[in-house]
């Protein structure tokens, strides 16, 4: 019995992104969560680690009207 293999279709990347922003702060929330929960009251970010520099970047945006930064109550929202 023989098969026939389909073509891999091309994507667009930015699709891919807009698909997986959700998904991925979903997952750093639940994250950040869970560090929280073992240190109540500390969490320290390292100047210059990756997560602290996205943090400034979206800071950045924020204040630049770039990003929409959701309240409390949003962003725990599912």
């Amino acid at each position: 019995m023989r098969t026939r293999v389909q073509p891999v279709e091309s994507f667009d990347t930015r699709k891919l992104v807009r698909a997986l922003e959700p998904v991925i702060r979903k997952i750093v929330r639940e994250e950040l969560v869970r560090a929280a929960a073992k240190k109540p009251g500390v969490i320290y970010l390292e100047p210059g680690s990756p997560l602290y520099l996205d943090m400034e970047q979206i800071l950045s945006e924020s204040q630049t009207g770039k990003v929409k930064l959701l309240s409390r109550e949003e962003a725990l929202h599912d």
